[in-house]
């Protein structure tokens, strides 16, 4: 028997069989072209079908003209996407994979701005991330906002979809009518549970009645909202016990919080593992429909145990199969070693999307596109009587390990050397920083991929230009992954003050003293990731930046209200608008770059800077020219985030041609 048999054993939701528990949840992606299902639609969801996904559930489609919350949505009220739908549906079924379309209305929770009409909401309550007063529904555009749903669940069941889900969760119009916080009606649609619950019992009423009591039907329910007046699990569960009464549902997945909280709904890394299954085993006590689990599942193991103990009936694992499609494949063939998990970093997921780009992943930047799904496919591995090619890859950091795996995949023999004495170059120190910690798992997935590869590796192994310019002579593939190097202090130092960047304090381990002064011109993690580690080595910390507020770069990762509490609960004195323009001794000077006003700080033991960084690319320009196979890539092409240092090793593919 298998050590997964609970999460690969089929299950039934309504009529619908389910082979294995695993569910690919509904998630945005920006991957919509002309309103509409796109190419890279059906390349995405059909590679985790490959991949042996259970159940995949698409990303929300509106059901009505004025729900356009963000630019690249799914119309699903247009009849043109049928077509689309079929191609969709038949690309994902021929792999035994049920496929579910999500649909929904935003409510307040969107924007007038592609519209230009007023958003709906059950009172005109704004948004706090969109901030736009909502029209308060009247009796006609309930009437509209039904029949929308129904005309749309014809055509997903039109569309060849084997079910349909109503979002009513964190980003719906149904949840801002069951929420108290957002209804303040006094007709039949507010007051108690029973009049707030009055739209969705239409709505599925309507839906069964027009696709019919065999179609699969599902919602997905937030569990809790986190927030003065909204919905508890316990209205949550008397809402759920009344749905499966009235035989409306065939199973209830799962969610929390919403817009005021989405640090909740888009858990970091600074979220526990499987952070919400308190909840989901709360609801699945209360009722006999299958429930859907979710929250920061990465790992087999775990996902297996929630349904063994009955926490949950599936499990939804939506970053895991962004970053490895092959997640359930790999659990089922006993590889559940080789699986790439997902470090919740939020950086080419739910940040792109807060930035209105389309969905990545740190590990797997193919996701989506038509490479991904020819997985290893295309790699030319040594044909007999072929002479040996040779790859040598200088530098163990993130591009350079995956350098090695591409060459290696490629029918390459691979040498890695690396100068210091472990691999993962600079993510090895940030991820000893608060916040940052699973990271540690990124240079873990890349290091076991290139033990399953034989890729040779030497560490404390500096290699100079003479032996480079002689294993290039011998046709040999070079490849430069030399990182970045610290850049000067930005700004004017005069006696003996300590200064250093936040890079030099994490490789040398030096005590800073007392009081640290750390200066953030970055926005991002390292700064503020320090500026909390200091403070857990009950340090007295302050931190200056030029920005108008500390961690600009943390708000899409989810990252910031978390941090804010961590650092502010200690007392981390801020200072904002400011630049240095002078240490001197232990007297550091900021001057507001807006007025010039100038205050001194006293008493600094040492300033800690984050700044942008140089490449480290006097290998390079001392080979350029002299070797014929050249490569370089990462931080000493330019440095940038871990994600451009992975993707410029992948697009070794796209950019050289390995059969040379």
């Amino acid at each position: 028997m298998s050590a997964y048999a609970n999460l690969l054993a089929p299950i039934m939701l309504g009529k619908m069989r389910v082979k294995n528990r695993v569910v690919f949840t509904a998630h945005m992606t920006n991957f919509a072209a002309s309103d509409s299902l796109s190419e890279q639609h059906i390349n995405y969801y059909l590679r985790r079908a490959q991949g042996g996904a259970g159940l995949i559930i698409t990303e929300e489609q509106s059901v009505h003209p004025n729900d356009h919350p963000y630019e690249r949505m799914i119309k699903a009220y247009q009849r043109s996407v049928v077509a689309g739908y079929k191609k969709l549906t038949a690309a994902v079924q021929r792999h035994n994979t049920k496929i579910i379309a999500q649909v929904n209305h935003n409510g307040s929770q969107g924007s007038g701005m592609y519209t230009g009409r007023a958003l709906w909401a059950p009172t005109p309550l704004p948004d706090p991330i969109f901030k736009e007063v909502p029209k308060e529904m009247e009796p006609e555009d309930m009437r509209e906002l039904k029949e929308s749903y129904l005309q749309v669940a014809e055509a997903v069941r039109e569309g060849g979809f084997d079910g349909i889900e109503l979002q009513v969760s964190h980003s719906s119009l149904i949840r801002q009518f069951l929420s108290p916080a957002t209804n303040q009606r006094q007709d039949k649609y507010g007051g108690g549970l029973e009049g707030r619950m009055e739209l969705l019992l239409e709505i599925l009423q309507g839906i069964r009645e027009r696709v019919g009591w065999d179609y699969c039907l599902g919602v997905r329910l937030c569990l809790d909202e986190f927030m003065e007046d909204g919905i508890t699990l316990d209205q949550t569960i008397e809402l759920a016990l009344a749905l499966e009464r009235a035989g409306l549902v065939d199973y209830f997945n799962t969610s929390l919080a919403n817009f005021h909280n989405l640090f909740l709904v888009e858990g970091s890394m600074r979220m526990p593992l499987g952070y919400t299954v308190y909840l989901t085993a709360a609801l699945r006590r209360a009722v006999s429909l299958p429930v859907i689990a979710v929250g920061r599942i990465n790992d087999p193991v775990h996902a297996d145990q929630i349904i063994k103990n009955g926490h949950a009936d599936m499990v939804g694992i939506v970053r895991g199969q962004i970053c490895d499609p092959d997640f359930v494949h790999k659990t089922m063939t006993e590889k559940a070693d080789e699986i790439r998990k997902c470090l919740a970093c939020n950086q080419g997921c739910a940040g792109r999307m807060g930035l209105n780009f389309s969905l990545s992943c740190v590990q797997n930047p193919s996701a989506g596109t038509a490479g991904e799904i020819k997985g290893g496919q295309n790699r030319s591995a040594k044909r007999s009587g072929q002479k040996e090619r040779k790859a040598y890859v200088i530098g163990a950091g993130p591009a350079g390990l995956e350098a090695a795996a591409v060459a290696a995949e490629n029918g390459y023999k691979v040498f890695s050397y690396e100068k210091n004495d472990v691999a993962g170059g600079q993510v090895a120190a940030f991820a000893t920083l608060p916040g940052r910690t699973e990271f540690e798992e990124l240079i873990r997935n890349q290091l076991n991929l290139l033990k399953r590869l034989k890729v040779e590796m030497e560490v404390s192994c500096e290699i100079g230009v003479e032996q480079l310019l002689t294993w290039g002579s011998d046709d040999a593939v070079i490849i430069l992954a030399t990182g970045a190097k610290t850049a000067p202090p930005p700004f004017a130092i005069t006696g003996e003050a300590r200064v250093f960047s936040v890079r030099e304090l994490l490789e040398t381990k030096f005590d800073p003293g007392k009081r640290v002064l750390v200066y953030d011109l970055l926005g991002t993690h390292p700064a503020a990731a320090m500026a909390e580690w200091l403070l857990d080595q009950y340090k007295d910390v302050l931190l200056a930046t030029p920005a108008l507020y500390v961690g600009s770069g943390l708000g899409p990762t989810q990252d910031l209200p978390l941090w804010y509490r961590s650092v502010m609960a200690r007392d981390l004195k801020i200072y904002t608008d400011v630049i240095i323009s002078e240490v001197k001794a232990d007297t550091v000077t900021l001057m507001d770059h807006y007025c010039g006003k100038q205050q001194c700080l006293e008493k600094i033991d040492a300033v800690i800077y984050a700044a942008p960084q140089l490449p480290d690319d006097a290998l390079y320009f001392q080979l350029k020219g002299k070797v014929s196979r050249l490569c370089r890539i990462g931080d000493c092409l330019a440095p940038r985030k871990v994600e451009n240092a992975i993707k410029d090793a992948r697009d070794l593919d796209t950019f050289y041609n390995w059969n040379d």
